[in-house]
Formats: C-alpha cells, sequence, structure tokens
C-alpha cells in the first residue's frame, strides 16, 4: 500500500494550467496559458472586445508589477519596439506592446497619441463573456467608436459623421469619422431636427438693399473643323437650392440659339421658374440677350467689314483687339442688318453668321455710330433671372444641359453631349461684365464725388435776373450751364450759407446762360465779382459715369455695378437714371447716374480714364442680394412645433414681413 502512494506522489506533484486554457489558448511554462487572439484571462475564457481610436487616452496601471508606472514600448519605424526600463511592456490584450501611463509612439501623420487604440474606444466596458463593448451614454457602434445623435434625429434628418458632411472640404483631424450629429430634412431643424423651421422674409424695416439676380449663359463654339460643334437646340432645366436645403427642378426649357428668339426663351424660362410647385419662387423676371460685353465706344461698321471707333483717335481692329473664339472674332451690332444676331469674322474680314459658320459669306450690314458687343461664344444665350419675391443671398442656380442638342453636319441628326456633341456648356454667376476693357480707348470717362466747392464763374443769380422763375440759375459763362448732368443732384450754397440740394432738371436743357432746376430756390444775388461772398457754389451730389456707347438697352434704374476689383472699387449705390444723347450739347454721349452715397470718391478714381487695356473687366452688373432673409423677418417670433411665425404687433404675412397698421 506504501509502495503504491509512493508511486503516485510525483504525478499528483505535477501542476497544470488552469482550465486547460479553456480550449482557447496552448498552456506553456509556468503552467501559464498563452492565449488565442481575442481571448484573454487566466484559463483564457474571456473574450477580448474590440478595440478603436480612444476618445482619450487614458494610464493603463503597473502592468509589468515592477514598482511604477513610467514603462512604455517605444515603436520605432524601423523596429518594433525598443527598450525603456524593461525590455518590452505588453499584456493580452496588446501583445504588439502598450503603456502604462502614456504611449511611447513616434507620431506619423494622420495619428494622434492622444487618441490611440483602446479596447472599446476608451468609451464603454468589456462584456468579457459576449466579447461586445456596453457603451457608456453617448456612444454606440463597434467598440463605441460613434456618437449617438440626439433623438435618432427624431425621424427628420440623418445621423452623419464630420467627414460626411464636409463636402469638398478637408477634415484632418482625428475624429472625421466618429463625432456625429443630425442632418435635417428640408423644413427641419434643431440639434435632433426636432423642430419645424419657419418661412424667412426680409425685414421690412431695412432700406438700400437689392434681390438677388443671376446671369445663366448656356454656350457652345462653332469650330469649322468639328462638325459635331455649333448651334444649340433641345431643352435644358434650372435647379434651385431653397433656404432649406431642397432641391427644385423646372419643367424643361426649349433652346434654339440660331432661331433669334430671345423673348420666347425669357418667358419660357420665366414661366419655369415660376412654375416650380409650393410657390417656392413666386416671383422671377428674366430676360434674354447674346452673351457679350458692351464696347465702350460708337462703332461704325461698314460691307467691308472695316470696324473703327467713330469718336477717338485710336481705331479698333478686330482681329487683334476683340476677342478670339477658335480663330474667329464674336461680335454683334443690334443696329445693323442682322439685328444683332452675332456675326463671326475670320482672317481676311471674311463675315459669316455663327449660325452657319460652314456657310456662305455674310457681310454684317452697315452700322453708323452705334454700339456693338463682344461676345465670347459663337453661339450663346444669356439670361438675366431677378428674384423679385425671394430675398437674400441665394444659392447659385444649376443648370442641366444633358437635354440641348447641336446637329451633327455629316448626318443632319441632333446630338447630345452624350451622342457626340462637343462643347456644351453653361455658368452661373452674380456678377456680369457690362464693360470690357480690352480696347486702348480714350472715349471712357468717368467722375466721382466731388469733395469740394465749384464756384460759378462771373455772375450767377437766383431770381434776380429771372424773377419770375426760381427754377432757374441765370449765369454769365455758359461754360457753366453744360457741366451739370440732367437729373444729377447738387448741393448749393449763397455765399457761405447752404439753401438745399437740388435735381438738375431731366426736362429742360441746361446750356446757354440758364441751369435748370427742378425745384424751386430761395432768390440769391450772387456776383462773385463785386462780393465774393455772395458767389453761388455748386458741390457735386450724384455721381455719374460717361462714355460714348448707348447702355440704355443694357441696364435700368435699381441696378448696381461693380468696378474694377483690382483697382479697389466698390459696389456702387443704385443707379439713378441712364441717359443716350439726352441734349444737342451730350450728343453721342451716354451717362450713369448713381443715387447718392456711391462711395466713389477721389481715393478711388484709378485709371479709369487712361491704361484700358491693363484691365480685364471695367464695369460689371452686381447681383448678389443683400436683403435679409431671416426666420420670420426678425419681425416674430417661430413657433418651431407647428412651423409658424407668431409676428409682432404691427406685422402680417406668412413670414411678418409687411406692415399692417391694422394689425397693430
Amino acid at each position: 500500500m506504501k509502495g503504491a502512494l509512493l508511486f503516485l506522489l510525483p504525478f499528483a506533484a505535477k501542476a497544470a494550467c488552469p482550465n486547460s486554457c479553456s480550449g482557447h489558448g496552448t498552456c506553456g511554462q509556468y503552467d501559464s496559458c498563452t492565449c488565442y487572439d481575442n481571448w484573454v484571462g487566466p484559463d483564457c475564457s474571456k473574450r477580448q472586445c474590440m478595440s478603436g481610436t480612444s476618445w482619450v487616452t487614458t494610464s493603463r496601471g503597473d502592468i509589468n508589477f515592477d514598482g511604477d508606472v513610467f514603462d512604455a514600448t517605444v515603436h520605432n519605424t524601423d523596429a518594433f519596439f525598443d527598450k525603456t526600463s524593461v525590455e518590452f511592456v505588453r499584456d493580452q490584450h496588446s501583445p504588439g506592446g502598450t503603456w502604462e501611463s502614456w504611449p511611447s509612439i513616434f507620431n506619423k501623420a494622420g495619428k494622434d497619441e492622444g487618441h490611440f487604440y483602446m479596447e472599446c474606444s476608451n468609451r464603454g466596458l468589456c462584456n468579457r463573456d459576449s466579447g461586445e463593448c456596453e457603451c457608456f451614454g453617448g456612444y454606440t457602434g463597434e467598440a463605441c467608436r460613434r456618437t449617438v445623435c440626439p433623438n435618432d434625429c427624431s425621424g427628420h434628418g440623418t445621423c452623419q459623421t464630420v467627414n460626411q458632411q464636409v463636402g469638398a472640404l478637408t477634415y484632418t483631424l482625428w475624429d472625421g469619422d466618429m463625432s456625429r450629429s443630425c442632418v435635417c430634412d428640408p423644413g427641419f431643424g434643431g440639434p435632433a431636427c426636432g423642430e419645424k423651421l419657419c418661412p424667412r422674409g426680409d425685414d421690412p424695416l431695412t432700406t438700400d438693399q437689392i434681390v438677388e439676380t443671376q446671369w445663366v449663359e448656356i454656350f457652345s463654339d462653332n469650330d469649322a473643323d468639328l462638325n459635331t460643334d455649333g448651334p444649340m437646340k433641345g431643352t435644358f432645366t434650372l435647379m434651385y437650392t431653397d433656404y432649406y436645403g431642397e432641391t427644385w427642378s423646372t419643367a424643361d426649357i426649349s433652346i434654339d440659339s440660331a432661331a433669334g428668339s430671345l423673348t420666347v426663351l425669357a418667358s419660357a424660362a420665366e414661366a419655369a421658374l415660376e412654375g416650380i410647385p409650393n410657390m417656392i419662387l413666386a416671383d422671377v423676371t428674366v430676360t434674354a440677350e447674346y452673351c457679350g460685353s458692351v464696347i465702350p465706344m460708337l462703332i461704325t461698321l461698314g460691307d467691308t467689314a472695316a470696324m473703327t471707333e467713330t469718336t477717338a483717335t485710336t481705331a479698333v481692329t478686330v482681329a487683334s483687339d476683340f476677342t478670339e473664339v477658335d480663330d474667329t472674332h464674336i461680335v454683334s451690332c443690334p443696329s445693323d442688318a442682322t439685328n444683332g444676331a452675332p456675326m463671326a469674322q475670320f482672317t481676311g474680314d471674311v463675315w459669316k453668321a455663327t449660325a452657319d459658320m460652314d456657310g456662305a459669306d455674310v457681310a454684317p450690314g452697315t452700322v453708323t455710330d452705334g454700339t456693338c458687343f463682344e461676345l465670347s461664344h459663337a453661339n450663346c444665350v444669356r439670361l438675366k433671372i431677378t428674384f423679385d419675391s425671394t430675398p437674400g443671398s441665394l444659392n447659385d442656380l444649376v443648370v442641366d444641359t444633358s437635354g440641348v442638342t447641336i446637329e451633327n453636319e455629316d448626318t443632319n441628326v441632333d446630338e447630345t453631349e452624350v451622342q457626340g456633341a462637343t462643347s456644351i456648356s453653361s455658368t452661373v454667376t452674380d456678377e456680369n461684365v457690362l464693360i470690357s476693357a480690352g480696347f486702348a480707348s480714350t472715349a471712357f470717362g468717368w467722375t466721382y464725388e466731388i469733395e469740394e466747392d465749384i464756384a460759378l464763374a462771373g455772375t450767377a443769380d437766383i431770381g434776380v435776373s429771372d424773377a419770375a422763375n426760381l427754377n432757374r440759375i441765370t449765369v454769365s459763362d455758359a461754360a457753366d450751364s453744360v457741366k451739370w448732368q440732367p437729373d444729377e443732384r447738387v448741393k448749393i450754397k449763397c455765399g457761405s450759407k447752404v439753401i438745399g440740394t437740388y435735381t438738375i432738371s431731366g426736362d429742360d436743357e441746361s446750356t446757354g446762360t440758364i441751369i435748370y432746376l427742378q425745384e424751386n430756390a430761395p432768390i440769391c444775388a450772387g456776383d462773385a465779382a463785386a462780393d465774393p461772398s455772395t458767389e453761388i457754389t455748386f458741390r457735386r451730389m450724384t455721381p455719374y459715369i460717361q462714355l460714348n456707347a448707348d447702355l440704355t438697352g443694357s441696364m435700368a434704374p435699381g441696378d448696381r455695378l461693380a468696378f474694377d476689383a483690382s483697382h479697389g472699387y466698390a459696389h456702387s449705390a443704385p443707379i439713378r437714371s441712364i441717359s443716350w444723347n439726352k441734349w444737342v450739347s451730350t450728343v453721342d454721349t451716354g451717362r450713369i447716374l448713381f443715387e447718392e452715397g456711391t462711395g466713389l470718391s477721389t481715393s478711388l478714381t484709378g485709371s479709369l480714364t487712361g491704361a484700358l487695356s491693363a484691365q480685364t473687366t471695367l464695369l460689371s452688373f452686381a447681383g448678389k442680394g443683400t436683403s435679409e432673409s431671416s426666420t420670420c423677418s426678425d419681425r416674430g417670433v417661430c413657433d418651431t412645433e407647428a412651423g409658424d411665425c407668431k409676428c409682432f404687433g404691427g406685422y402680417t404675412g406668412l413670414a411678418c414681413e409687411h406692415q399692417n397698421a391694422l394689425s397693430a
């Protein structure tokens, strides 16, 4: 019996790995388990959860039990690890190396040691039975690597990461695929998309603002060497993205660049935009024209195709001064025999209609002292779209030209760009070039707000020489009468006393010895020669631009201009009036008068009267909307449950955009 017990003693003293490593590891030296991947614990019976970029890196304690917490594995670019206080620091969770207080890893592009990999991204606890992270409140996903959106966006939006929201921008921080927020459906807002958005409008108490105007150009060229490049037909659509991010598309709009029916095109585009459902664009105004910029001079154009400037000494040479488009130069002169249809001049003064560049030569017809336009494309239509009922700075329209066709001259088949048409393009802008400065002309001039008084020479009086007419200033020097523009505003002083601001008459020409005013003025017996203290002085309050080109058909009162940004010019005040050949004394002269307060001054004169060829754009239309598009027009409170505006007293309308004394 004793022998049997002695025989068994060596076997009884032999140890074994706990639970035989649960079948998830191997039993090795010191009777300890080396667990397979994703298993941990003394007997490898516990699951390891997924790791992810941590929301914040924290210490892990004295992993190697050496009495300090300063050890870490140092990773180099050419080695797996390096020595610290011990040769290598690791545990079951991080067999490739870990840290006790802080990671010691060389930083690489796109990595952040403050957000190193940790189990459950350090924002949850690992369920060792299932191997799944149980995330803290506000976190979700595998390894708790994403934030939770409030109320799951209330069913009115989507929960998106930062990188999903940046669009064309670039976001390089560590949480680009982790931090999320709600992107609300159109008409909803708030952190959880649980609030209905209210209508937006223009504050009725603000003034001196403009609604948005955009210019849409659709164009092709007409390269004589390309049989799939020419006049456009077919249809296009316009897409508008509203205040709330919803995109609306118009019905198809017919286009025919060779037909010359620009009025029909404008009416069709206007009806299509106003036909967008829900009165999104309730009122727009659309005009159509060829795509061109005014040549700032009068033009004489004969059947011989010679083009000259009529009121300046410098002649205009089409071949050298005009924009070259596929070896041709495109111009449009509304007063010629083709009624403004674009004409192309080839080398050797050969002219053709842009609608038939391979056809017979066509003389452009005679233009005498006319206004012409330089065109950048052989076939191009421009829509000027003013959003009369939609305030604020708006998103640019988007043009879909997939339905526009060009006739294949080999097959006589209309083809879209997908089918083979080679040049169908479009642009949208809120600043449109009115005058291109690519001409060495001296015929363009401007004036600006005068910052000093101008005394009338000799004798000048109000109500003395002509007592019956207090709206007339009688002067002894005829040069004084022609200095002042019809409809411009002048501040008048009698001696040292300001007697008021008056308007130069637009009905009677100030010439000879009389300056006509629209209003009556007080009597002033001005005589600078006898008594300088009684002289009459003017101060110009209305800046104006003067040039020898007829712009009455290109702009309207209320439009605003933008001056060449490279010269520091600001957007103008609204245009007060436009005139052409107003008086005998101003024959072949056009003037654009601005309302007071344009901001033009002697410090902004630049070099507009000379060296025009140094500039690429002289004048542009300014179309960016400056009115507000505020919730409830800032004249009411939004009921976010109903999506309705509760207007303050004295205001009414869906967006409280109207003043109404009856609602006070």
